[in-house]
């Protein structure tokens, strides 16, 4: 497995004191972005790879006290609202953080703070996994040839009774051509995820893309044990304004399914399934299978 270590939590964290908002009386804003007097600091922290040795780390302290401004922090995955707080950003080198002020009379001001980020402290390995170094493209496992169609929900982990292939055959069973559920998201199709914006962009083989936007979970909600109390689930990827390739529900005129539950996911592979919800043991499940594009 790839080495990652690189990638994030996207949620910011706050320490003893509380964000300060500024408060400003109605008026116009007479300051302009070079006036904004704010900063990014990188917090330092013992290294993990060098112990004794101080290193800036991923976590990032945001101050704009004194401007009369309203102030937000647009930080890579994430926006902190407030003037005192601590994000976490998620690779490590240079970063750029693009703060945003609100004027009095709604003039938006921007400004950058560049931060150079020496090694990356309590990443979530999935984002590794998911976007490599900051983005990744995944495809269908044509090592399988089986990646899409229905099995048993929290039994199964991959179609067992209709079954979509690559090339139409498996085995003895005849079976349906994955090209033919979304026609262009067959064979060749890709889906990149990016950690910038939890960017998702698919790419059909006709060349049209779909963007959207991803979250996933991996809290202990999100782990689904199967009918012997093992885990079947081991996360949650949701998905806003794009699906994954032939993200659909074909029980339902082929509806978009925009939540799904991470059966899988390493450096190479990623197992995904559905089922509507209220669904029970060897209720109808569908099931995707992708692996890293190289």
């Amino acid at each position: 497995m790839k080495k990652i270590g690189l990638l994030l939590i996207a949620a910011s964290i706050l320490f003893a004191c509380d964000p300060i908002e500024n408060r400003m009386d109605t008026g116009t804003t007479t300051i302009t972005a070079d006036d904004l007097k704010i900063s990014a600091t990188p917090v330092m922290k013992e290294s993990a790879e060098n112990p004794g040795t101080q290193v800036r780390s991923n976590y990032i302290q945001l101050n704009s006290e004194g401007n009369p401004v309203l102030s937000s922090w647009f930080y890579g995955t994430g926006t902190y609202v407030g003037t005192n707080g601590i994000v976490q950003v998620v690779v490590p080198g240079k970063q750029t953080i693009t703060f945003t002020g609100l004027g009095p009379d709604g003039t938006k001001l921007t400004k950058d703070v560049e931060v150079e980020v020496d090694e990356c402290f309590d990443v979530a390995p999935q984002w590794g996994y998911l976007c490599g170094e900051g983005s990744k493209v995944w495809t269908w496992n044509e090592e399988r040839n089986l990646v899409y169609g229905k099995g048993a929900y929290l039994s199964d982990t991959a179609p067992t009774w209709w079954k979509v292939t690559i090339d139409g055959t498996d085995g003895a069973d005849v079976t349906e051509k994955v090209e033919n559920i979304i026609p262009g998201e067959g064979p060749g199709a890709t889906m990149e995820f990016s950690v910038v914006g939890s960017a998702f962009v698919k790419t059909r083989t006709d060349g049209s893309k779909q963007n959207g936007s991803f979250s996933f979970s991996y809290t202990e909600a999100d782990v689904v044990p199967d009918a012997g109390g093992n885990p079947w689930a081991e996360g949650t990827l949701n998905m806003s304004g794009a699906t994954v390739l032939a993200g659909v529900n074909t029980d339902d005129g082929k509806a978009p399914v925009y939540s799904y539950h991470i059966l899988r996911l390493t450096d190479e592979y990623l197992n995904l399934a559905f089922a509507p919800p209220g669904s029970g043991a060897w209720d109808g499940a569908f099931f995707w299978q992708f692996k890293a594009k190289e």
